[in-house]
């Protein structure tokens, strides 16, 4: 897959045949428990996990299991600019992040960005990392919104951020119609990932909230675009300087030899290369498997030592 990008007016046409259907700012009735409504015609957005019948039977396309609900309501930054959408379910193994899963679509998924509010502001910083990949693969001008409008967004502007959330979703879900199951284009949505992944299971699962290891991810994935000829210079520094001011991100005590060695257990690594999701400019990216390992090293060095300067 080469510079994947995201055609709004695909995007508009799209929606009028109905393949996608986002609709926002519509109020819950009874209650208004959401001012944002996603009604995808896919029903794609992702459920709890529900107990499967069978424990040690992960297949489960082969012992489909009822479903209770027929939508969720989301209350994190993260859910609501990503993970509600999509399907995926996962479970963390000590290899590695999500390696054990499957998908799971419910038919609604209704998101009030007023419950974030009440988020502590380290866990609503965490989910806004997602938007802001939202804007590195696809959408410019979301990117453009945290570099101009990064006070606002971290201040919780109502209007700012339903339309972070309202952006995020609409890119997520044009995505994820076109490849439900990650076959192809899907792909796209791990940029920051690769590394984001293996720095959560170096570091235990105990150090790093998943948007924060995704945001180092991110940075990491600039520098290393920079460093195979990717991306230019002044993009990646674009990258990394928005990435680093949404706030505080905790320092890492890792080494680029054992990230590099963590990376071969990744999902996304297929026939023993590591597949990377790397920026060509803002808004676009490309899929990459044949990055090499010293680069690797020399990202994930880098960003250890960014994570020991003060903000």
């Amino acid at each position: 897959m080469r510079g994947a990008h995201f055609d709004r007016g695909t995007e508009r046409r799209q929606q009028q045949r109905g393949d996608v259907g986002v609709t926002v700012g519509v109020p819950f009735p009874a209650q208004r428990m959401a001012r944002a409504v996603i009604a995808l015609n896919m029903e794609l957005a992702v459920a709890p996990v529900v107990p499967h019948p069978n424990p040690g039977d992960v297949t489960a396309a082969h012992h489909p299991v009822a479903d209770p609900l027929a939508g969720e309501l989301v209350g994190r930054v993260l859910a609501q600019v990503d993970a509600s959408v999509g399907g995926k379910t996962g479970v963390n193994l000590k290899a590695g992040k999500n390696l054990v899963g499957t998908f799971h679509q419910p038919r609604v998924v209704l998101i009030d960005p007023q419950v974030l509010s009440s988020l502590p502001q380290r866990e609503y910083r965490a989910g806004l990392y997602e938007a802001l990949k939202c804007g590195v693969i696809g959408n410019p001008e979301l990117f453009r919104e945290f570099e101009v409008n990064g006070e606002r967004i971290l201040k919780r502007d109502p209007a700012t951020v339903e339309r972070l959330i309202a952006e995020s979703v609409r890119l997520k879900a044009h995505v994820v119609s076109v490849d439900e199951k990650e076959n192809g284009l899907r792909r796209v949505l791990n940029f920051g990932h690769t590394i984001g992944h293996a720095l959560e299971a170096e570091t235990g699962y105990r150090t790093l909230l998943h948007g924060e290891a995704v945001a180092w991810g991110m940075v990491a994935a600039a520098r290393i675009a920079a460093g195979v000829g990717k991306l230019g210079e002044r993009d990646a520094e674009r990258i990394s300087r928005a990435t680093r001011e949404v706030g505080p991100l905790p320092q890492l005590k890792v080494r680029g030899t054992s990230i590099a060695r963590r990376l071969h257990s990744d999902k996304k690594t297929r026939n023993g290369k590591v597949h990377f999701v790397l920026p060509t400019e803002i808004g676009k990216v490309e899929v990459v498997n044949d990055v090499p390992e010293e680069v690797v090293r020399a990202a994930v060095e880098e960003i250890r030592e960014l994570s020991r300067q003060k903000s």
